[in-house]
């Protein structure tokens, strides 16, 4: 049995560990685990070492065995994107007497290469054991990207016209791009599949 204190360690490498150990468990049991780690993943800004890697087969098994929903929590934990920390001075500049903010660029808690290297592996699974699901926390997750990037400038243009001037290419690995690229081959895969 797991004590629960290792449920709330700041050590990353036992949650590595208890990604390790979830996958050698049946679905319901891993469910456990999981959850608990998407509660954990709440809290950090940062995942380190491999554990966006270790949680692709976690997954995995958790939405063939019939825990999509918690599959997804878990992902959507992994995958999140956030404003960078900054003096909101340096947010609004005045250009010839009038004020203007320029765009920002959201980070998150893995690398933009990570979110499109999880998505890659798990959205075949996912797009079959719960399709709207899935592209619901894909595009719930763009569109706060989206927001993010505008940076309260109130206006309707989202300049994705420069930053993905095509739905098909993949221009840049930064976190739009990657959201992107995620919703349509979600969305991709939850047509092929007849859902």
């Amino acid at each position: 049995a797991l004590d629960a204190k290792c449920y709330s360690s700041n050590n990353h490498t036992v949650h590595q560990t208890l990604l390790e150990i979830a996958v050698e468990l049946p679905a319901e049991l891993a469910d456990i685990i999981a959850k608990h780690e998407a509660k954990w993943i709440v809290g950090q800004t940062t995942l380190y070492g491999l554990y966006d890697e270790r949680s692709i087969a976690v997954v995995i098994s958790l939405a063939n065995g019939g825990y999509a929903k918690t599959a997804l929590s878990l992902v959507d934990e992994i995958i999140d994107v956030r404003a960078p920390a900054s003096d909101e001075d340096e947010l609004e500049h005045t250009i010839d007497g009038h004020p203007y903010r320029f765009s920002v660029d959201p980070v998150g808690r893995v690398a933009p290469w990570d979110i499109a290297r999880l998505m890659r592996a798990v959205t075949p699974v996912l797009s079959v054991a719960a399709p709207t699901e899935l592209l619901s926390t894909l595009t719930r997750k763009l569109t706060k990207a989206i927001s993010i990037h505008d940076n309260k400038r109130g206006n309707t243009e989202d300049y994705s016209t420069i930053w993905r001037p095509r739905i098909d290419s993949e221009r840049f690995p930064d976190y739009l791009g990657v959201l992107v690229t995620a919703v349509k081959d979600a969305a991709l895969a939850i047509v092929l599949t007849g859902e």
